[in-house]
């Protein structure tokens, strides 16, 4: 249930929204991989036509076999909320982490999490600061974010309030308002030429973070 209720809310925006020509792994979708997500919609109980559903699975299960990153995340969510699949945290975060692999940005955030939080995989701390800080130099609000808290807190052994103020500050600038309040808290923590030196590489890291994303 943690899964799901983890996954819950990036489902519609994720898959249903807006579909673009090009994925977040930069390659086309496939006709048949998009058709296939249509099909079955949003992943939930009360909006889902399960026998489309069905179909669907089997076709993306055919893309995933064939490496199609978008198929292993949208087979992740599936598994995740047990449509037309048993429900099964292991199977879907095997998913993730192979859509991960394949190039799938969106993908990098949710492995990074499930290591941290042992979702479908033993608790890693190492790991879901190798994969959160995938996903936050690719852009990633939100693994910025989650990167800020994790600096703050002790229980993960590496509490650093001058990377926690840097990640909270590019996660702000990025717009996520939720950032800014928790960076002031982590300000107050530090001495003034501590929090200017934050403030700066902030700065910077966010215009190169920018930069990147803007190239072709």
């Amino acid at each position: 249930m943690r899964v799901r209720a983890y996954f819950a809310l990036t489902i519609c925006v994720t898959l249903i929204s807006s579909f673009p020509a090009a994925s977040s792994f930069g390659q086309t979708i496939s006709d048949e991989t998009l058709n296939a997500v249509m099909m079955c919609g949003p992943l939930d109980t009360t909006s889902t036509d399960l026998r489309n559903c069905t179909e669907a699975i089997r076709i993306l299960q055919k893309k995933s076999v064939a490496g199609d990153p978008y198929a292993d995340f949208y087979l992740s969510m599936a598994y995740s909320n047990g449509i037309s699949v048993a429900q099964n945290a292991t199977v879907s975060f095997n998913y993730m982490l192979k859509a991960a692999n394949g190039g799938d940005k969106a993908a990098l955030y949710y492995v990074g999490t499930s290591y941290l939080f042992g979702m479908g995989t033993p608790v890693d701390v190492a790991n879901a600061l190798l994969w959160l800080g995938k996903s936050a130099y690719s852009g990633d609000i939100n693994a910025q974010f989650m990167l800020g808290q994790f600096y703050s807190e002790q229980k993960y052994g590496h509490q650093n309030f001058q990377l926690s103020y840097i990640w909270y500050d590019v996660a702000d600038m990025g717009g996520m308002t939720s950032a800014k309040p928790m960076r002031d808290v982590i300000g107050a923590l530090l001495p003034s030429k501590e929090q200017q030196s934050a403030q700066e590489t902030a700065h910077s890291l966010y215009m190169e973070l920018d930069a990147k994303t803007l190239s072709p």
